[in-house]
């Protein structure tokens, strides 16, 4: 059997937790995660039908964060998002803010990213050569998927913070006819 996170949390916890600090947020899914299906969430005593014999099922924590409660519908999300790809390729495009505007990003995330998908929109099309091209000979909207994303860098100095846009766009196109096209001649 595999392990899993909820081992490892128990198993390496309490020397990770007396160097670091978490959020509130960290935290509760940590307390979450570590408690899932066990006897701290409680459960069901269940019976066997043939022999008897008692098993316990225990309660899961069905925090949003849980790999073990939260697998199917992590794989039904994924399956539904590969279902509405294109058959083209696909460019996988990364803005970065400037380290200067990561710490207004940390005190007031929601305007900042909610500044940043909306400029890095205003530039793909214009970036890419769409805005160039006629919009007569154009009969489309360009696709794109995008998501915010914060991580740590420690290649820069000084160690912090860094905060992008993802952007995953289409290198083609579904015109009127519904045949996807793709925006090079070649491939």
């Amino acid at each position: 059997m595999a392990t899993t996170l909820a081992q490892v949390l128990r198993h390496f916890g309490a020397k990770y937790l007396s160097g670091h600090r978490l959020s509130t947020v960290q935290a509760r899914a940590w307390r979450a995660i570590v408690a899932c299906r066990t006897a701290a969430l409680g459960g069901q005593q269940l019976a066997c039908d043939g022999c008897g014999a008692p098993q316990w099922r225990w309660h899961s924590c069905r925090n949003r964060h849980c790999p073990q409660c939260q697998s199917r519908a992590r794989d039904n999300w994924r399956s539904a998002r590969l279902a509405e790809l294109l058959n083209v390729p696909y460019c996988h495009l990364v803005f970065t803010l400037p380290h200067e505007l990561n710490a207004l990003a940390g005190v007031h995330p929601r305007w900042v990213f909610d500044a940043l998908m909306q400029c890095t929109a205003a530039t793909l099309p214009t970036r890419a050569g769409w805005a160039a091209r006629a919009p007569s000979r154009w009969c489309c909207t360009p696709g794109r998927r995008t998501c915010a994303a914060t991580c740590m860098c420690t290649r820069s100095w000084p160690v912090g913070h860094c905060s992008a846009t993802v952007k995953e766009t289409p290198g083609g196109s579904c015109p009127s006819e519904r045949r996807t096209s793709c925006s090079r001649s070649k491939r």
